[in-house]
């Protein structure tokens, strides 16, 4: 016999043919210590559940047993021989050695019942080694329990003898391969399988490799894990190295057939030091498997990989999908961390809600397709300094949007779908061959206020490598400067910026789009042609006199024409030369794009300057300064006491002028306290908008009295009024701002003991819901 450690928990002992012996009447039994099932110390045994237990005189078997526990606290182990019982209830720790049997005959209720941890290296060698349920057994996993399986004995009765079905396993409970020795490896099942939280981990200190091993995730339909999907993740007890890295592999079950993702309900957690997904098993020819369906978060630790790649004999699709109703995230686990997702496709299809890769270093790399059905795709930088690499990178990538989207034609009459699924952040594409249409940045921005898809294209004219990144701001530049020879104005409702992100050559032809929201005309049809026609692809760049927003190839009044299409509510403009004067990467702001005009018709849209309020009497006078306003209808003055709810006050009619006017209204019925106010702008095409929100306060001071003001124990505070249909609230603060002494009160007279307070100056402010004042005193 081999006469190494079993495992990592327990030792070879002496082999016997059984571990029970008959005894006495005692039919219940528990552990009482660690120990091995067949030592006599290990056990306590009582004629009844409830007890009381004495020390046991024989081992529990299924001859001799109703009920065994392995109490919490304890951990028995079965070595080096055969176990027939019913009715384990495993509260603490039970571990199946490598050359142990346990036989689990039909008892009353379930057979395995785990709360606690229950450990499986058998290994099935010299006929020992093999749990085996013998007839209709079944065994269950309760929530929070963990169930360890270490070798390659099959796995097929956990999921065919599983009480009330495999599906009913709970999630939160926690399935662990884990991988101890460098020739044999935990078994695991695919077809018609369900996990709940699932771990793989490895401790054999050789690379747990399975692209060319018989054991993967194969077969036509992918397992579903309830919980979270973890490789290489461990809790605090062990410290995993780098050669103890898991490649995890998902396949077809065989040449030609299709697979079905993995569904994982949690978060897909990959750990620290060589955790890798991939759906590629080496063989002759490579097999693929579907992908994974995720509805919870990706976390990633340093060094992690996600790899899923189609099938390129058939070109399946393969996919990364994010389909939970909530908000996801892809997230690294540390600050540094350099994570890569490599994918085939990338699948947005959520019903509500968005996906967020909050995260400083992930390369999410999309070769193929990026299929955006619903939700939409969040990236971030810092300011001035972009999170490492963590925009989405697109290569020679189809964007297939959803079908009822007029987004590969980006100049339809309507809008159906146009907002429906996008990128809101920065995104890389990278063009390496000409073609005679264009490479879509598929981006826009979503905000609290707004949500805007603004896709714009790139088209180079060689086919030398060369990468971009581009991202859409949802705001005026913050310098508006124009070269006056050139344009009247610029968009002061969006921008873009497009970099030299990687490459050599980066001329290219840059279109950006427009939407309502751009308002490129001023509202009447009549204006549309010459609105449309003097509309200009404007860029903030330094030509040597000075850096102005300019017009690309401007030489003496000379324009250089623009491709334009659609109508005066959707299209794209895009310049007939080649730009190449994208600003390389990550400068901030970058050179930027924006819509601009040489017509007066070119609204681009009403600049809201300044709105203010100011007390008169008892009476607010509004004030508001807007430009380019001529869309506008009208502006409505709304009134609110609580800053959400706001009523219609009175109207204006707007003067729809191209310059700067100052507006002014009047509140006479105004209520004690703060008054919120907003202005409501109504354009010519019905769209409405609303200015930001100011308050102003209302109402006379407090009439209170304190004397003396000058004091060194005790100060008295003569207020308003009494009665307890008012209260006060009463500070004491000192100099620095912090309250020292704080009280509620109705009483008229109010004395406050002030004897341990620190001399110095201090002050007293009573207010109640409506009205307040703040009065000094010297503490002597």
């Amino acid at each position: 016999m081999d006469s190494k450690n079993m495992d990592d928990v327990s030792n070879l002992g002496i082999h016997t043919n059984n571990c029970g012996i008959a005894g006495i009447s005692d039919v219940y039994f528990r552990s009482k210590q660690d120990g091995v099932w067949y030592d006599l110390n290990t056990w306590e045994s009582s004629s009844n559940l409830a007890g009381p237990y004495n020390p046991a005189v024989k081992f529990p078997t299924s001859n001799n047993s109703d009920s065994i526990i392995i109490s919490a606290n304890d951990t028995v182990s079965i070595t080096n021989c055969s176990v027939v019982a019913n009715e384990i209830r495993v509260e603490g720790n039970l571990r199946l050695g490598r050359y142990a049997d346990l036989d689990l005959v039909d008892g009353i209720g379930v057979e395995l019942d785990i709360a606690g941890i229950f450990v499986d290296s058998s290994e099935n060698v010299t006929n020992f080694g093999i749990l085996d349920f013998l007839g209709s057994e079944t065994w269950e996993l309760k929530p929070n329990a963990h169930f360890f399986k270490l070798r390659n004995t099959s796995s097929t009765f956990y999921r065919d003898n599983y009480n009330g079905g495999i599906a009913n396993i709970p999630a939160s409970a926690v399935w662990h391969l884990r991988c101890i020795s460098s020739t044999t490896f935990p078994s695991f099942l695919s077809a018609n399988m369900t996990y709940p939280t699932l771990s793989f981990e490895n401790i054999s200190g050789t690379h747990w490799n399975m692209t060319s091993a018989v054991n993967t995730f194969s077969s036509s339909v992918g397992p579903t894990i309830k919980g979270d999907f973890n490789i290489k993740v461990y809790d605090a007890v062990h410290n995993p190295q780098s050669n103890d890295s898991i490649t995890v592999v998902q396949n077809a079950a065989s040449v030609g057939a299709t697979s079905s993702p993995i569904i994982v309900m949690g978060n897909f957690n990959l750990g620290i030091m060589g955790a890798k997904f991939t759906n590629e098993k080496v063989s002759s020819p490579n097999l693929y498997g579907g992908g994974i369906d995720i509805k919870g978060n990706i976390n990633l630790d340093f060094g992690a990989i996600i790899d899923i790649k189609n099938n390129p004999t058939d070109n399946a699709k393969s996919a990364l999908t994010f389909s939970g109703g909530n908000l996801q995230y892809v997230h690294t686990v540390s600050i540094g961390a350099l994570s890569t997702i490599n994918l085939s496709a990338l699948e947005l299809n959520k019903t509500g809600s968005s996906l967020s890769v909050h995260a400083s270093d992930v390369l999410i790399n999309v070769f193929d397709s990026l299929y955006l059905t619903q939700g939409y795709l969040h990236t971030s930088f810092t300011p001035g300094i972009f999170e490492g690499n963590s925009a989405l990178v697109m290569y020679d990538t189809t964007i297939v949007i959803s079908p009822n989207s007029q987004y590969n034609t980006c100049c339809a009459v309507t809008n159906i779908g146009w907002e429906k699924s996008f990128v809101s952040g920065p995104i890389i594409r990278y063009i390496d061959k000409i073609e005679p249409g264009i490479k879509w940045l598929p981006i826009g921005k979503v905000t609290a206020a707004d949500t805007t898809f603004a896709p714009i294209n790139l088209e180079k004219q060689n086919a030398i490598s060369a990468a971009y990144l581009g991202e859409y701001y949802p705001t005026h530049f913050s310098n508006l400067t124009v070269d006056i020879a050139q344009l009247i104005k610029v968009s002061e409702q969006e921008y873009w910026r497009v970099l030299q992100y990687s490459g050599s050559d980066f001329n290219a032809k840059l279109g950006l789009s427009w939407r309502p929201k751009s308002n490129v005309g001023d509202g009447d049809p009549a204006h549309d042609i010459e609105a449309i026609d003097s509309l200009c692809l404007a860029h903030y760049f330094n030509d040597g006199s000075g850096t102005k927003w300019r017009i690309d190839g401007y030489v003496n009044s000379s324009t250089p024409g623009f491709n334009k299409i659609g109508n005066i509510n959707y299209g794209i403009i895009k310049t007939n030369i080649d730009l190449g004067l994208f600003a390389p990467f990550p400068s901030f702001p970058g050179n930027p794009f924006t819509l601009g005009g040489k017509s007066p018709y070119n609204i681009l849209p009403l600049r809201f300057i300044d709105f203010t309020a100011v007390d008169i009497a008892d009476k607010v006078a509004l004030k508001w300064i807007v430009a380019q306003e001529q869309q506008i209808n009208k502006y409505e003055i709304e009134k609110s006491i609580d800053g959400k709810n706001f009523t219609f006050s009175s109207s204006i009619a707007s003067l729809k002028s191209i310059n700067t006017i100052t507006y002014s209204g009047k509140d006479s019925d105004v209520q004690s306290g703060w008054n919120y106010y907003r202005i409501k702008i109504i354009e010519s095409n019905g769209t409405i908008s609303y200015s930001k929100i100011i308050k102003i306060w209302i109402g006379k001071a407090l009439d209170v009295k304190i004397y003396p003001t000058m004091v060194t124990d005790e100060i008295k505070v003569n207020l308003p009024t009494s009665g307890s249909q008012f209260q006060f609230n009463v500070l004491v603060i000192n100099s620095a701002g912090q309250v020292v002494k704080q009280l509620l009160t109705n009483k008229q007279i109010l004395n406050i003991n002030i004897g341990s307070l620190s001399s110095g100056v201090y002050f007293i402010k009573v207010f109640t819901s409506t009205q307040t004042t703040l009065q000094k005193f010297i503490k002597l």
